[in-house]
């Protein structure tokens, strides 16, 4: 008697992961066969399906009937978060309103007069916008992003005017597949500063203006650079 399937299951787990089980009959002389067969064979229907567990026992329970039930379990070849991996990220983003501190030695790069802490300027919250991009890499190299952290955008990034983007941090975690490949959930943080990171608000003609920020040896308080290789796949 071949192997033949008496009931097959489907079941949809909370992340969306699909698995399945199945039950056979066949007869006992070849039971054995068939058991080593099942394992890790494909499921009838789910391309996605392997089968990674096969228990056996006769047929209720019956030796004397000359039939064994084998029940296959099939889980996933790849999870949800293999399926996506190297894919562009997604993102996340958090508006909230800021009073920020500026570094002193600093001086206005109009007139090179120096920067000298706001006491007269009210406190005011600034616009910020948290962007957080986050998805799954097949590898994660740290000098890509250590070289343009605190560093801003060059040109225009996601949308966002020259020098708005603030890169601040990289976080990586690994991660390990069913198959024993290993790959990187990756989130990269950046805030969005609609005026511009190295310019600031000044007391100046009986008001207040946006004007430019330099150290005093008149280079940029953040120096910027293209952030466009944070969003590339790995090659």
């Amino acid at each position: 008697m071949a192997l033949q399937m008496t009931n097959h299951t489907y079941e949809m787990g909370v992340a969306g992961e699909i698995s399945s089980q199945a039950t056979f009959v066949c007869d006992i002389s070849e039971w054995e066969t068939q058991y080593a067969a099942l394992l890790n064979s494909g499921d009838a229907i789910s391309s996605n399906l392997v089968c990674k567990k096969v228990s056996a026992a006769p047929l209720k329970n019956d030796w004397a009937c000359g039939k064994m039930v084998l029940i296959a379990d099939y889980v996933p070849k790849w999870s949800i978060e293999a399926l996506t991996v190297d894919l562009p990220f997604k993102w996340r983003l958090e508006a909230s309103g800021q009073a920020l501190t500026v570094k002193g030695n600093l001086k206005w790069a109009s007139d090179s007069e120096l920067f000298l802490k706001r006491g007269a300027l009210p406190v005011k919250r600034f616009s910020l916008v948290k962007v957080v991009l986050f998805g799954m890499r097949s590898s994660f190299d740290l000098s890509t992003y250590e070289s343009k952290i605190d560093h801003v955008n060059s040109d225009v990034f996601l949308g966002a005017a020259a020098e708005t983007v603030l890169f601040e941090t990289a976080q990586a975690q690994q991660r390990m597949l069913m198959n024993g490949s290993i790959i990187y959930s990756v989130e990269l943080h950046l805030t969005w500063r609609p005026f511009g990171w190295n310019n600031e608000w000044r007391d100046k003609d009986g008001g207040y203006v946006i004007d430019q920020l330099v150290n005093m040896d008149g280079s940029p308080v953040y120096e910027s650079t293209t952030l466009s290789p944070l969003l590339a796949a790995p090659s």
